[in-house]
């Protein structure tokens, strides 16, 4: 019985690497960079929300969600094991990046190895770009379905 449950372990790892291979390299990219110590990083300072470098920061977690978010619908939408998962792959990849990025920002503040801090603007600006892309899923949705085969 040992046997069969780690062998249904295995199929379900390989499944999950096979799967949501683009989704997990994804999320390994944006954990480094969020984990990597940055001395030039400083607390959020309101002096400094008009500078132009805040405002392209905020950019680039937007744009950089708005993908997550699409990577991790892809995925669910192309697998076809779960059907659950199939049939609600836009709620799961909502949730998966909403948590990641509540993550990600948690642990840049609470961790001291790192040389990073939380910021809420970066939490913000991460759901902007899934917001986003529920947005343009929406309104693209028979687009996306066609150019990416999926039923």
């Amino acid at each position: 019985k040992a046997n069969s449950v780690q062998q249904n372990i295995k199929e379900i790892q390989k499944m999950i690497l096979k799967t949501f291979w683009k989704s997990i390299s994804y999320f390994v990219f944006i954990a480094i960079l969020s984990i990597i110590p940055n001395s030039k990083l400083e607390k959020f300072d309101i002096e400094r929300i008009y500078n132009f470098q805040i405002f392209l920061d905020k950019i680039e977690h937007a744009i950089a969600f708005f993908i997550f978010s699409f990577l991790f619908w892809y995925d669910f939408k192309k697998q076809n094991k779960y059907l659950f998962l199939k049939n609600y792959s836009l709620l799961f990849s909502i949730i998966f990046s909403f948590t990641i990025g509540i993550l990600i920002e948690i642990v840049q503040e609470y961790i001291s190895i790192i040389d990073r801090t939380g910021n809420i603007l970066d939490f913000y600006s991460n759901n902007i770009g899934i917001i986003l892309f529920v947005f343009l899923f929406f309104v693209f949705r028979n687009f996306i379905y066609r150019i990416s085969k999926i039923e």
